[in-house]
């Protein structure tokens, strides 16, 4: 009996520990759609790598530099010589920071309907993505669209939804168009994130004991290209290399707590990555 009461409170930490790794706040930079359709029963597995660009806002170095909260904001603070902060000795805002980290993400996506109606068919795909603060994981669904009358193209829909930290999950929509050219396909995309609320913001709920929303709409436009390979056993069956602009940027830093200004967050960033990709018939 004794037993069993462990194990169920061991494997209650184990999921909670994976719900929070699986919780990212962030929208992903490292996503590959190339507006081309999976027939149904096909499949393909891609790892993704590359950079991602953060960033922060940080007080000089130096001690004598410290954050100060008035009605505008957080700003850098220089001390006294005795030590104490003073607004008379001279202050001015946090200066931007940028970071480049590297990241990894994975893909799987399934093809699950051939045409149907006016649709060209459908596809599944799952995207796991880091750091996003900490992990995130995505899911759509795609829908194709006939290509117009004398345009020899491949042009997609998806919608959908990533798992947010606690308050709410962030949501999206995808328009994708490819053009193929030998073993060559050119692409690009355009994703609308209705972004989950930040960690950054969720101070007020620790304040409120209520949970506080504060979602966001991310714009990423992104171009591309895959390579096809000839299938030999265990190595790539394509490549595809990418760049992808995200505006505005969400920030990961909460050093400003919930109170960010807002010419703060009207940046934007230029992520590149690689796809590294199999596929599945």
């Amino acid at each position: 009996m004794a037993t069993n009461i462990f194990l169920k409170g061991y494997l209650s930490y184990i999921a909670v520990f994976c719900a929070f790794l699986l919780s990212g706040c962030l929208y992903s930079t490292g996503h590959f759609n190339t507006g081309k359709l999976l027939e149904a029963g096909q499949s393909n597995t891609l790892v993704g790598i590359g950079k991602v660009h953060n960033v922060s806002f940080v007080c000089p170095e130096g001690n004598d530099w410290h954050s100060y909260s008035d009605t505008t904001g957080y700003n850098c603070l220089r001390s006294r010589f005795d030590g104490l902060p003073s607004i008379d000795s001279g202050s001015l805002p946090k200066q931007r920071k940028w970071e480049t980290l590297p990241k990894i993400g994975f893909e799987y996506r399934l093809g699950i309907f051939n045409a149907f109606g006016p649709f060209l068919g459908a596809d599944f795909g799952m995207h796991y993505e880091a750091p996003t603060a900490p992990i995130s994981a995505e899911f759509d669904i795609r829908i194709g669209f006939p290509s117009p009358k004398n345009l020899d193209i491949n042009h997609t829909l998806s919608a959908g939804w990533g798992i947010g930290l606690w308050a709410d999950n962030s949501y999206f929509l995808e328009y994708a168009l490819s053009k193929e050219w030998k073993k060559f396909l050119f692409f690009s995309n355009y994703r609308l994130t209705y972004l989950a609320t930040q960690a950054a913001d969720l101070q007020r709920t620790s304040d409120s004991l209520r949970f506080f929303r504060n979602q966001k709409s991310i714009n990423q436009i992104s171009f591309g290209a895959k390579w096809d390979w000839p299938e030999i056993f265990l190595l790539p069956d394509f490549i595809i290399p990418q760049i992808i602009v995200t505006y505005p940027i969400a920030l990961v830093d909460d050093s400003y707590g919930y109170a960010y200004p807002k010419t703060y967050l009207k940046t934007s960033s230029w992520d590149y990555n690689l796809g590294i990709g199999w596929h599945f018939k």
